[in-house]
């Protein structure tokens, strides 16, 4: 009699906690995407920030979460909410139009965080493709190598010896989709790129 009751608050306790929690993220969520709705963003699609391996491992322990959360609720709970950490996480990049700054961001519930980088010294935008090469190696040692295009939206200086990173993605219609529209709504030209060599002082 004594368990049931002690289990029975142990369930309460973490019904209440996880009631609050939800509160809480979404109250923040909202609060986050009412801030959004009353600026000049340019964001391309977020991708998910862990491989596909750790991804279906994340699946593997919510599942195994919630079938131990009657008789484990700690435990049960910690799996939960680290499976949801790995699932909803995503990066991506935005702009702000209206303060000339843009970022690289991690998002999890939502909720974005990253350091702001001031693009108003940059005038010009070039598309640029980086082939990239992933390398992997099977129990037998034995390696497979796999080879992709890289598309990378980058605001340049005048001389485009200076670069600023705002997209990236594999797909070439998603990078200029991004393009058109930081040329849209942002004044901006776009350009070829071609570095300028810097002329080298004679010595007297």
């Amino acid at each position: 009699m004594r368990k049931r009751a002690l289990f029975n608050k142990k369930k309460r306790v973490l019904t209440e906690v996880i009631i609050s929690s939800s509160i809480k993220l979404s109250l923040l969520f909202f609060i986050n995407y009412f801030h959004r709705t009353m600026k000049r963003y340019i964001s391309g699609p977020s991708n998910a920030a862990f491989p596909l391996a750790v991804m279906v491992l994340a699946g593997v322990f919510l599942f195994c979460g919630f079938a131990i959360l009657g008789e484990s609720g700690l435990i049960g709970l910690i799996m939960i909410v680290a499976a949801c950490l790995v699932l909803l996480s995503r990066y991506g990049y935005e702009i702000d139009v209206d303060r000339q700054l843009a970022r690289s961001y991690t998002s999890i519930f939502g909720i974005k965080s990253g350091k702001w980088t001031d693009i108003s010294s940059y005038s010009q935008v070039s598309i640029l493709s980086t082939r990239m090469n992933t390398t992997a190696y099977s129990r037998t040692n034995r390696s497979t190598s796999d080879h992709y295009l890289l598309f990378r939206v980058c605001l340049l200086d005048d001389t485009h010896l200076r670069k600023v990173l705002v997209y990236e993605s594999q797909s070439k219609g998603r990078a200029e989709a991004f393009l058109k529209d930081m040329i849209q709504h942002m004044a901006i030209k776009h350009v070829r790129y071609s570095p300028k060599k810097l002329k080298r002082q004679s010595r007297r």
